[in-house]
């Protein structure tokens, strides 16, 4: 099925979600999305190659290493929804006798555990 979509087209394709995206970083995710889309269809790796727009790359890292260090400068300020007290509210009002219940509340558990 490759063989339906030219170097050419590829690029073409690369260049409207450049143009189309809102930032370098979503661009960059965009692109990144259509190259494993690509890669599922057994597309040739030169013709993955022209997704790649180094500028793009180059200018959404640099954005990125900005906000992480903005992030170390400042921390990151979760609001009151996210306390403690409130997601302890939030699981007790869970109905564990549903079985899609347990599974969320599992879930949230374990993401609270991560931290």
């Amino acid at each position: 099925m490759w063989d339906s979509f030219s170097e050419k087209e590829v690029k073409a394709i690369a260049r409207v979600i450049a143009k189309t995206s809102p930032n370098p970083v979503a661009c960059t995710s965009n692109l990144s999305r259509l190259r494993i889309e690509l890669q599922k269809l057994n597309t040739p790796k030169a013709v993955i190659k022209v997704t790649k727009i180094p500028e793009i790359t180059t200018l959404s890292n640099k954005i990125q290493k900005k906000k992480s260090l903005l992030c170390e400068d400042e921390g990151i300020h979760y609001p009151d929804y996210f306390s403690l007290e409130s997601v302890k509210e939030k699981l007790n009002l869970y109905d564990v006798s549903k079985t899609s219940i347990v599974q969320a509340l599992a879930n949230v558990m374990i993401m609270l555990c991560r931290n």
